[in-house]
């Protein structure tokens, strides 16, 4: 077949797309495949495969039309592709220009375009950065760490504390008070539209202690003075303030309705913080021991939290030190798999990957897009130390992986599509390797965080 093709770069990470057919080779593919579709289609009133070719047409002219020029695009992007050897990563407005007609795979899009009686297509291809990374050695880079301290080891024995409380129904009364544990069931509404449930539910569901205030500040005092099974509608404007050093943007205000109601009134009776509290719990015969095993799990628990936390700096430090451009279709992809993880998408559903996320991009763009860099300077360390892990250093990897999340090596094979995927996964350990290469040079000042600020980090 001939044509002409060509890509010419209008930035580091697009290339222009043109492919251009002559009129005759697409009249002579027009007619092949018209005339083999007549030899199998069976239309009303004619025998199968002996309908007249117009009237094949006038049925079929539009799908077959359509085919041939997918087609034409689809063996003119593969050539291009291979003769440039460009490592795509996403490929959009595609249009397609034929005489004074114009079609396009972006519907409700009007294009100016060249008038030609040949077919002419055009498109924007999205290819991977490769970026030099200069700044990975000698990193200097801030982090703020946690020590385990006695406070937290409190807190550790309040919460089993907690959990070893015994709950029994309130005796006598029907009517909420303060220090009662207290369950509601309720619905909930943002300025008109319904908060969605748990899977499954109906109604959402919580339990705490009154007075401890753990409800919603504008429920806490309502709920006082309920009677079991009383429904009670509370209505208040929540005002939203913008971020420190960051203007309002948007509604600055939100109307809230909750549907109450009290489902549960209990007491909850402590144990005391003892011997007995730690035999009661099962975690040691005396409240010395208890202390002692909570506080080598905090240890053990802090350590990863801290690596972790020089992780993430050493990353935000390497992706504000090199700075590339970044392809949308990327960044669109990682809000996507975002909304996996949320859960806001269903990833074994056909139609999530159909899913415009463009709605999503304000709110999840900036962290999709570290993403996204954060792996590109990872690949391209690995690719300029030429670090290739062995077949024994990604068996290791993986023993490492099930052995630190308590699971049997199988669950991590069938987690990582293992070995299947086995290229997927020395990637994953080329970037760990990329990673503790960095580590290994780069100096690091730490400050101190309050358990607070621990605390805070997880809840976020």
């Amino acid at each position: 077949m001939d044509f002409q093709v060509s890509v010419q770069p209008t930035s580091p990470v697009l290339q222009s797309f043109r492919a251009q057919f002559s009129r005759t080779v697409y009249n002579d593919e027009y007619g092949r495949v018209l005339r083999r579709t007549a030899t199998k289609v069976a239309l009303k009133g004619f025998r199968p495969g002996k309908a007249p070719l117009t009237i094949v047409e006038k049925s079929y002219g539009q799908q077959i039309r359509a085919d041939v020029l997918d087609d034409f695009f689809r063996t003119a992007y593969e050539k291009a592709v291979a003769e440039n050897k460009l490592q795509v990563v996403g490929v959009g407005g595609v249009h397609f220009h034929d005489g004074c007609e114009h079609h396009s795979h972006e519907e409700g899009k009007a294009v100016e375009h060249e008038h030609t009686d040949d077919i002419v297509i055009t498109a924007e291809i999205s290819i991977m950065p490769e970026p030099e990374i200069k700044t990975f050695k000698n990193l200097k880079y801030s982090v703020g760490v946690v020590t385990p301290s006695d406070k937290m080891v409190d807190e550790a024995v309040e919460q089993v504390r907690q959990s070893t409380a015994k709950v029994e129904p309130v005796q006598g009364r029907d009517v909420a008070q303060k220090g009662d544990l207290t369950t509601i069931s309720f619905t909930l509404s943002v300025n008109g539209k319904a908060v969605p449930t748990r899977k499954g539910q109906d109604r959402h569901w919580e339990t705490n202690v009154l007075g401890e205030g753990k409800f919603a500040p504008e429920l806490e005092d309502k709920i006082v003075g309920m009677k079991l099974e009383e429904e009670k509608t509370i209505a208040f404007t929540r005002e939203s303030k913008p971020e420190e050093g960051k203007e309002a943007e948007g509604e600055t205000s939100r109307e809230v309705e909750y549907q109450i109601k009290l489902e549960k009134i209990a007491t909850k009776t402590l144990l005391p913080i003892d011997d007995e509290l730690a035999k009661q719990s099962g975690f040691a015969e005396s409240l010395d021991e208890m202390r002692k095993q909570l506080r080598e799990a905090l240890e053990s628990r802090v350590k990863k939290e801290n690596e972790n936390r020089h992780t993430t700096s050493i990353l935000k430090e390497l992706v504000n030190n090199n700075s590339f451009d970044v392809p949308q279709v990327m960044i669109d992809d990682e809000i996507r798999q975002m909304l996996f993880e949320y859960r806001v998408l269903d990833a074994s559903k056909r139609e999530s990957y159909r899913v415009d996320v463009t709605p999503f991009r304000k709110e999840l763009g900036g962290e999709g897009e570290f993403r996204v860099r954060r792996s590109i300077v990872l690949q391209q360390i690995a690719k300029q130390e030429n670090i290739k892990p062995t077949d024994d250093e990604v068996e290791k990897w993986l023993d490492g992986q099930a052995e630190e999340q308590g699971v049997p090596r199988e669950r991590i094979n069938q987690f990582y599509a293992y070995p299947d995927e086995f290229e997927r996964v020395r990637t994953i350990v080329s970037f760990q390797n990329a990673l503790k290469l960095v580590r290994e040079s780069a100096q690091a000042t730490e400050t101190e965080l309050s358990s607070d600020s621990n605390t805070s980090e997880q809840a976020a």
